[in-house]
């Protein structure tokens, strides 16, 4: 998982899509002033190369798992059979489709999502810190520290 997740970051920093900001176009048949989402994570920079130590699992993620993942991706919410984040493994085996989600701006899902019931309006979306704490998080492969 996580060499995928290497590529998947390294295929971010290739693609032409402007990541450092949602807008009409970041969100098919959405109207930006509607959306209210000011930031999606900013463009990976393969932080964990500098020379500083990657985010914390325990202290830096887990709190934003809990703030804006919860309770939908732990027991008893409407995702978590697709994703469980109430564990590092849960978390770590969806790296992948975590960064992809937060780059395309559909996590946290502020616009509602039909399929599981949610009222757009009814979720918090990241802060730019969070976003950028998270992804730096993800490009770094995901240490459990």
């Amino acid at each position: 998982m996580k060499t995928k997740l290497s590529f998947i970051a390294l295929a971010l920093l290739l693609l032409p899509l402007p990541l450092a900001a949602c807008s009409a176009d970041s969100h098919e048949g959405s109207d930006a002033a509607a959306d209210g989402r000011e930031t999606c994570p900013p463009k990976p920079k393969f932080a964990c190369l500098d020379a500083k130590s990657p985010p914390s699992y325990a202290n830096d993620i887990v709190p934003i798992i809990h703030d804006r993942c919860a309770p939908c991706h732990f027991p008893g919410g409407v995702s978590v059979k697709k994703d469980d984040f109430s564990t590092y493994d849960g978390v770590d085996n969806a790296g992948t489709s975590i960064l992809n989600q937060l780059s395309e701006c559909k996590m946290p899902p502020i616009l509602g999502d039909a399929e599981y019931g949610i009222e757009a309006g009814t979720v918090p979306e990241l802060s730019a810190e969070q976003l950028a704490t998270f992804v730096e998080w993800l490009e770094c492969r995901a240490p459990n520290n």
